[in-house]
């Protein structure tokens, strides 16, 4: 989504990464452990996939722990979230989602993607410059 996109196209955007991020009676219980070994894991992981100046802090979780967030400096995409899981920090989107996370996303210099759990294919990313 472009800041250029009209006006009730970035409220539907806001709207639907509201929903992802919301429990649903199906779905898992938060695992704490999961949490508090994952962050750390993926803090490592986006300073080494990083195209940019890694912020401090770069990965927290977020929202009763159903959403994780890495900022990065360059590099964020529709990918970005889901490789760092599987190919940086030893997990995947299933594994989270049993965990409880609902969102996994990435911020750098120009967008925010963020990855549902709950459904692989659900991608969204939204020109979000960092102030």
């Amino acid at each position: 989504i472009q800041p250029s996109a009209p006006p009730e196209q970035q409220m539907m955007a806001i709207q639907y990464t509201l929903a992802m991020v919301s429990p649903q009676p199906t779905d898992p219980l938060v695992d704490k452990a999961y949490i508090d070994a994952i962050v750390p894991k993926l803090a490592v992981a986006v300073r080494t996939a990083d195209k940019g100046k890694t912020p401090p802090n770069p990965a927290k979780a977020t929202k009763g722990n159903r959403k994780i967030e890495v900022d990065m400096g360059k590099g964020c995409n529709e990918r970005t979230p889901s490789n760092l899981l599987a190919q940086r920090a030893g997990s995947s989107l299933r594994e989270a989602y049993d965990a409880g996370v609902l969102v996994v996303s990435c911020h750098d210099d120009l967008w925010e993607c963020h990855q549902s759990t709950r459904d692989p294919s659900d991608v969204l990313c939204h020109a979000a410059p960092r102030r």
